[in-house]
């Protein structure tokens, strides 16, 4: 591969675009894949993540160029913690403003309680990628509601299932023939369908504990299947809600999203776009490029784009101008990408306090 110092400016713009364009199909094509194939189910984001980090550190390499001079892996810990935690003091609260003002005009009151942050553990939490399976039973959580999908295996003819302290439960069956059971007295809720169902319930209940049965008899261990991840789960036990979900996140949007996103587009791609187009200028003291920060952020709305194809997901653009400042300010990645996992977080929080119950 040949060396920096021999690219020409367009060459260097055909690699920049060429990457990007090669990461976007990457991230399409393995969310398509991951929405098909149940073996790639879970897998997604750690392989665009890897593919985020590694692409544009060895073309870097290649070239001769070390990754530091890119702001890749650059930085202290708790510097880059303590900018991150500032820029969200200052940024987080006009936000958190701001969205509460549009969710009133929407008439949506706020529901800020135990119930609206805390969340099932993560085993049960997610809906899975694939359909349900001849013979499998399926038993997943998205924030209030839970979901009962099976599919018996042919010569069997009766699921029960049998839930503890989900007598108030708001049902919603998908299926016909499914007859609901509420009991009051002892707040047990007893579901029973035929061969194949599907039904949401949605309760304020802190704990479930259930009990499967199939045609009477408790059904072989691993065929229950729980949240996203399809795991292998008991016929009978239980799940709570907590709030460990809150440190989760955060370490999974930072280790599988902000850190790789970061690294690519600001790292790579805006530090790339800055040896091609526009001029430093100063802001708030910082000397950044604004026309590299401006089409590096389109490219990353774009991209976003592409992966869920919603208007709303083009508003990116604006945090991302920020992101790229930061990359400036601090001189190393990892503080914006501190800051893009906490934003993430924070707007996880809010729509959970405001999506209708």
């Amino acid at each position: 591969m040949r060396s920096e110092a021999e690219l020409s400016q367009g060459e260097r713009w055909r690699e920049a675009l060429g990457l990007y364009a090669l990461m976007t199909l990457l991230t399409v094509g393995v969310g398509f894949a991951q929405g098909s194939l149940a073996a790639l189910a879970g897998y997604g984001a750690l392989i665009s993540a890897l593919g985020f980090i590694y692409l544009p550190t060895e073309l870097l390499a290649r070239r001769g160029l070390s990754p530091l001079s890119f702001g890749i892996g650059a930085g202290s810990i708790p510097r880059s913690a303590k900018g991150a935690l500032l820029i969200a003091l200052l940024i987080l609260p006009p936000y958190a403003l701001s969205y509460h003002l549009w969710q009133r005009h929407q008439g949506h009151p706020a529901h800020v309680d135990l119930r609206a942050l805390s969340r099932w553990g993560e085993e049960l939490r997610g809906r899975p990628m694939t359909p349900v399976q001849r013979g499998e039973l399926r038993l997943f959580a998205e924030r209030d509601r839970l979901t009962f999908q099976w599919a018996l295996s042919p010569g069997e003819s009766r699921v029960k299932l049998s839930l503890e302290g989900w007598s108030q439960a708001q049902v919603k069956a998908r299926t016909r023939g499914i007859k609901v059971s509420p009991e009051p007295s002892s707040g047990r809720l007893i579901i029973e369908g035929g061969q194949r169902g599907t039904l949401s319930l949605s309760s304020s209940a802190m704990e479930l504990q259930y009990e499967l049965l199939v045609d009477e008899r408790p059904p072989s261990s691993g065929r229950l299947k729980l949240g996203a991840l399809l795991s292998s789960g008991a016929p009978s036990g239980s799940q709570t809600r907590d709030l460990w979900w809150l440190l989760l996140t955060f370490a999974t949007q930072l280790l599988l999203v902000a850190v790789p996103e970061e690294v690519f587009y600001r790292g790579y791609l805006q530090g790339r776009l800055d040896q091609l187009i526009g001029a430093d200028r100063r802001l708030f003291g910082v000397l950044w490029n604004p026309q590299s920060a401006a089409l590096s952020s389109a490219l990353f709305a774009l991209a976003h784009l592409a992966t869920i194809p919603h208007p709303a997901r083009l508003a990116v653009f604006f945090p991302s101008l920020l992101f790229a400042w930061m990359r400036r300010a601090y001189g190393n990645t990892l503080t914006p990408a501190i800051f893009h996992a906490l934003c993430n977080l924070f707007a996880q929080l809010l729509w959970g306090c405001y999506v209708p119950r």
